[in-house]
């Protein structure tokens, strides 16, 4: 599902500098489990490449603070344990380090060049490069697990060879790392556990766990029990999965199509996790945030991916790039490359606009850390409401984005969300909501009360909050732009 990243910067593999004081997190697999710490583990988490609108690939969000930090308080809200990477040529320390006070792993991948494959000096290269990322973040707490390739098996001309290379790597990852597990990242599973192409447990002795790119439409089929067989005892997760959130049949955003579909999907993992004693290790769905950079949006052309074209990344192509047989009857079958964040982006800005998958996956995954949830600080609960009232995006695009109240509240009030205009005219009251610890969270999707969308404007809303014969009410301004 990825075009080809940018190219590898040596200049960060240079030395492998451990930092004075960190402590690796031990990560095993036991069976078909994933332990961290001793503990088995579930992967609950999203492919992570937040690359702002209208850049390009080769923008270095890895150095950009202001772009992570704010995702960070988002994932962590989510409930996200995890975060997958295609590529650590740029990964910084302080990355890494913010990972870990969110308590988010991240898995590293390494990206391989399948056409050099097969070409000696160019595989003993990046074999090299592969453990000397090893040998520069081992150390780094947040670290989960080393992912050498992306589907790499579906772009090689001889699958046996590519195997092959993947044991000498994985073989040379645990000669410099005993804390740490490693595998690669499949496209579909129809090879694993093949011994005519090497990927049988034989030839991979080295290797502890797959990554597999899935893309079935609602359902993963018989994949569940495929890999619960006894050929392909390693451990594994779903590394790709997930729905765009653009209908190329209506020629409009459609989130109700993608809520319904990772919902589907997340519930069959769910279901067959290894920690719960089944096969599979969780998964990281595609994707956090969407990727303008992926399509062709030059007028009239069709998008292909990474196709980039004049306007390719300032504008967000609606062209589809490929057809997904596995939809269901009467769904619309175009992938669209550009539109697969449960998150959407905006121009020249860091604002997210969270989409009903980004809840539905929030209320599978939250878990509060104790009785009092430390993201939002210490509750006093002389008060109703804590600390002032905020929206996000604010401004936003009525009938395009949506935006985001969060209150944060001692006890279990309850709580009544309404919109006025500025004549004092009730637009409507907001009922979608989540909460999540001492949070609530309430989603906007500037419609009145009749459906409709609202006109551009300032609005104003009103927060009424009741409790044990207390009542608190607070305003908050909310903008609606053209």
């Amino acid at each position: 599902m990825r075009a080809k990243i940018s190219a590898v910067c040596l200049a960060l593999f240079l030395f492998g500098v451990v930092p004075a004081g960190a402590t690796a997190t031990v990560v095993t697999v036991s069976g078909r489990k994933l332990m961290v710490a001793g503990v088995a583990f579930t992967i609950k988490g999203v492919c992570y490449s937040p690359t702002p609108a209208g850049s390009s690939t080769s923008y270095n969000w890895y150095a950009d603070a202001s772009i992570y930090k704010n995702d960070f308080a988002l994932l962590k809200a989510m409930g996200v344990n995890t975060i997958r990477v295609y590529g650590a040529a740029n990964m910084t320390a302080e990355f890494l380090d913010a990972a870990d006070q969110k308590g988010i792993h991240v898995i590293m991948g390494y990206w391989v060049d399948a056409s050099k494959v097969g070409v000696a000096a160019s595989e003993t290269a990046m074999v090299n490069e592969f453990a000397t990322m090893i040998n520069k973040w081992k150390a780094y707490p947040a670290v989960l697990l080393w992912m050498f390739g992306n589907e790499v098996d579906a772009n090689v001309s001889s699958k046996s060879h590519w195997y092959t290379l993947l044991n000498t790597a994985c073989v040379r990852a645990h000669a410099e790392d005993a804390n740490h597990p490693v595998g690669t990242v499949n496209q579909e599973i129809t090879e694993i556990g093949d011994a005519s192409v090497k990927a049988d447990t034989t030839t991979l002795s080295a290797l502890d766990i797959w990554g597999i790119n899935l893309y079935r439409g609602s359902s993963f089929g018989n994949a569940f029990s495929v890999m619960s067989g006894t050929s392909t005892g390693k451990a594994y997760f779903i590394s790709e999965w997930g729905c765009d959130a653009y209908n190329g049949v209506t020629g409009a955003e459609d989130r109700t199509l993608q809520n319904k579909y990772i919902k589907s999907q997340w519930a069959e993992i769910a279901a067959n996790l290894s920690a719960d004693g089944k096969s599979c290790s969780g998964g990281t769905v595609f994707e956090w945030s969407d990727e303008w950079w992926k399509g062709d949006s030059t007028a009239g052309n069709v998008g292909t991916i990474g196709g980039g074209g004049v306007n390719g990344n300032s504008v967000q192509d609606t062209s589809a790039d490929w057809q997904n047989p596995h939809g269901e009857a009467g769904e619309d079958p175009n992938m669209n490359e550009e539109w697969w964040g449960i998150v959407g982006i905006a121009k020249n800005t860091n604002d997210r606009t969270l989409r009903p998958a980004y809840y539905a996956l929030q209320q599978a995954w939250y878990v509060p850390t104790s009785s009092v949830d430390t993201v939002d600080g210490i509750i006093n609960p002389n008060i109703i409401f804590q600390g002032e009232i905020h929206s996000f995006p604010n401004p936003f695009r009525a009938g395009i984005d949506d935006t985001t109240i969060k209150i944060v509240v001692s006890g279990s009030p309850d709580i009544t969300v309404e919109i006025f205009d500025l004549s004092g005219k009730k637009v409507c009251s907001i009922s979608d909501s989540v909460t999540i610890g001492y949070q609530r969270l309430f989603l906007w999707r500037g419609k009145d009360s009749d459906n409709e969308t609202v006109t551009a404007g300032l609005y104003i809303c009103k927060i009424t909050a009741k409790i044990e014969g207390r009542e608190e009410i607070k305003f908050r301004k909310i903008a609606v732009a053209k």
